[in-house]
């Protein structure tokens, strides 16, 4: 995990107080866990493009698992991670666009497949893929981190 700076009054900003009045605290909750996804996403490609394309493995339901945390149930047997669904993790993301805590980014694609013989070719089929980022993520690097990727250049794409 790479570390970044710390947002000390950031519950404070009007995003924050609009992600409270649609999400209440669950929806605090998930955005601090969001830049937390962000940063750990940092630690595996080291990229710091602050972007996360939702695409398998990191899929809508994955990042609704990594957000919000299961609620209570009276059955022994369950997750609690059927709750959310991922109308509600589209529409909390929906909240942070709108808050301009994160931009969102569609983009249609080819959908490729091996043959048995290993060769690839596009099946004809599109797929739409989302673009999660946090504008200016990059910056937030800690003089460590930041260090750490002289030779790189450390910046958000938008």
């Amino acid at each position: 995990m790479q570390w970044f700076k710390h947002h000390n009054n950031f519950r404070n900003t009007p995003a924050m107080r609009y992600i409270a009045s649609q999400e209440g605290a669950a929806g605090i909750a998930a955005v601090y866990r969001l830049y937390e996804v962000f940063t750990e996403r940092f630690g595996v490609d080291n990229d710091f493009s602050g972007s996360i394309t939702l695409q398998p493995p990191t899929t809508l339901a994955w990042l609704g698992t990594e957000l919000f945390l299961p609620e209570e149930s009276d059955n022994p047997y369950s997750s609690g991670l059927e709750d959310r669904s991922s109308d509600d993790v589209l529409k909390f993301l929906g909240y942070c666009e709108y808050a301009g805590i994160i931009t969102i980014e569609r983009h249609e694609g080819e959908v490729w497949r091996l043959d048995e013989k290993g060769v690839s070719s596009a099946t004809g089929t599109k797929q739409v893929w989302t673009t999660l980022t946090i504008p200016g993520f990059a910056a937030l690097a800690d003089v460590y981190s930041a260090r750490k990727k002289a030779g790189r250049a450390l910046e958000t794409t938008q």
